[in-house]
This record gives structure tokens, C-alpha cells and sequence, in this order.
């Protein structure tokens, strides 16, 4: 069951933004928030999840052990995503663009942590290569779509 939860989950998650989907959404006003803010929420719950399915044992490290192994680089790279969320509140702080330009330290902190925590996760290790081959298929059919009907997917002013 619980792996038919993830798959539900993470796959619609890893086609939308492997295929660049999400970012040709919010171009159209399609996504309810910028691309960065819903992978930040999409996938942080992954990772969340992830950690709290750990068996925890006396003698084990409370950690997955691809997290214990780069806890070092995680922790710097938390601490400088945490600084740049709370940097953000000084005045003179670019938030154009809903925040895009500040939120792509956390965005790519998001992105190394889920990708660090399932790692050990074999019912995703199945996954990926499905949800390569859809995003694949996705951006493969996008620029089709723009190369046979210009403008589909970009601006005319973009070319």
C-alpha cells in the first residue's frame, strides 16, 4: 500500500517538473503558485515522508546512510538555504517574479535532500525510469507542438 502512495505521489511530481511542465504551466498562469514554490512544497513532503519511514533500531544512526554520509555538505547547504529564506525579509529584496530569484537556494536544497533521502528507497528506485520515459515523452510531444503550431508552449518574442 504504501508503495502504491508514493508512486501516486511522486510519479505526477517527477513527470511535471523533469518535463519542464511546471514551468510551461505557470508561463500560462495554469500552476496556483511559480514553479519553484509548488516543487519546493511537492517534494519537501517526499523527503519528510521518507525520513519518518526509517526504521529506527538502538544501534543504527537515526539517518539513512547516504544522509549520514554527506551530512557535512547537506548541513552547509541547509544553513545557506535557511540564510537566504531569512535574508529575504531585508529591504531591497528582489521578490519579482513571486519570489523565484530567492527561493532557488531552498529550491535546489529541496531537490539534493530528496534526492539524497530516497535514494534508499527501491519502490522509487522502480519508478524513475517510468517517470524518465513519460517526461520524455512530454517534452518530446511540447516541442513538436511548438514546432508545428508556433507560440503553443512560448511566446512569439522568445524565438
Amino acid at each position: 500500500m504504501k508503495t502504491l502512495l508514493t508512486w501516486a505521489y511522486a510519479l505526477p511530481l517527477l513527470v511535471l517538473f523533469l518535463s519542464v511542465g511546471d514551468i510551461a504551466a505557470g508561463h500560462r498562469g495554469m500552476l496556483p503558485t511559480g514553479a519553484t514554490t509548488l516543487a519546493l512544497v511537492g517534494l519537501l513532503p517526499l523527503a519528510a515522508c521518507e525520513l519518518l519511514s526509517f526504521p529506527v533500531l538502538p544501534r543504527m544512526p537515526l539517518l539513512p546512510s547516504t544522509v549520514w554520509r554527506n551530512r557535512i555538505p547537506l548541513t552547509l547547504f541547509g544553513i545557506m538555504a535557511f540564510l537566504a529564506i531569512l535574508l529575504s525579509i531585508l529591504p531591497g529584496s528582489v521578490w519579482d517574479e513571486g519570489g523565484k530569484w530567492i527561493l532557488l537556494v531552498p529550491y535546489g536544497f529541496a531537490i539534493i535532500a530528496t534526492a539524497v533521502v530516497s535514494s534508499t528507497n527501491r519502490s522509487l528506485h522502480h519508478l524513475l525510469p517510468i517517470a524518465i520515459s513519460l517526461s520524455l515523452a512530454l517534452l518530446l510531444w511540447s516541442i513538436h507542438s511548438d514546432l508545428t503550431v508556433p507560440g503553443t508552449f512560448t511566446a512569439p518574442n522568445e524565438r
